[in-house]
């Protein structure tokens, strides 16, 4: 009788075994897959590139839903393409209002504003009646410029209407000069000094407070 009582016992024995090894493997691998999907969503909210890293492709990353700003640190970084004190690369590109074309020449002489834009992006719709409101103000001593990424002339057109745009509007379609300066994420804006060299940088919708700063620090 014993010896069928410990024979019957074995089948037990070696469950608790198979689960003793079993469970901390499934644990591993629902904290290992964890990890991977928040490394991944964190990544996903900051930058379409790693820090530091060239941009290679024409498309950008749009800041969109809710109030649409990024977080403070990210507020305030440099793009890959231009930093504080460089000279603003060329640029070249049709007017979204006129046959014309709209060149680096249009923008010296005063402070001027750069506005890397959509007329899709939930950020640029929040910051636009702010942009032309402030223009509207300051246009004696300030220079702007919207540079939209995408989209039609006729679009953007609506869109300056509908926003009460009167600064100068240019089309990147193929945003080959967003990828010159570096602009990652829009909205981006870019102050300019008279003699082109860059002031100041924000990614995100911008504050009439930060325009007012950057307008008497460029001053």
């Amino acid at each position: 009788m014993q010896q069928d009582h410990t024979g019957n016992s074995r089948p037990w024995i070696i469950g608790v075994i198979a689960l003793a090894i079993i469970v901390p493997l499934i644990v591993t691998a629902l904290n290992s897959s964890r990890n991977t999907l928040s490394s991944g969503l964190s990544r996903g909210m900051h930058s379409t590139q790693p820090a530091g890293s060239p941009q290679t492709g024409s498309a950008l990353a749009t800041v969109s839903g809710g109030s649409a700003k990024l977080p403070e640190n990210l507020l305030r970084q440099e793009t890959n393409g231009i930093h504080q004190g460089a000279i603003i690369p060329a640029l070249a590109l049709p007017s979204a209002i006129s046959s014309g074309n709209i060149s680096s020449r249009n923008l010296y002489g005063k402070v001027t504003l750069i506005d890397f834009f959509s007329t899709t992006c939930t950020a640029c719709i929040e910051e636009t009646p702010t942009l032309a409101s402030f223009w509207r103000s300051h246009q004696a001593t300030l220079n702007m410029l919207g540079i939209d990424e995408g989209n039609s002339a006729k679009a953007v057109q609506s869109f300056a209407r509908k926003f009460g745009v009167g600064y100068l509007l240019a089309l990147d379609p193929g945003a080959n000069v967003a990828i010159r300066y570096g602009i990652v994420a829009l909205p981006t804006d870019i102050l300019i000094s008279p003699s082109g060299k860059v002031v100041a940088l924000h990614v995100g919708a911008i504050s009439k407070g930060t325009l007012l700063q950057w307008l008497h620090s460029a001053g």
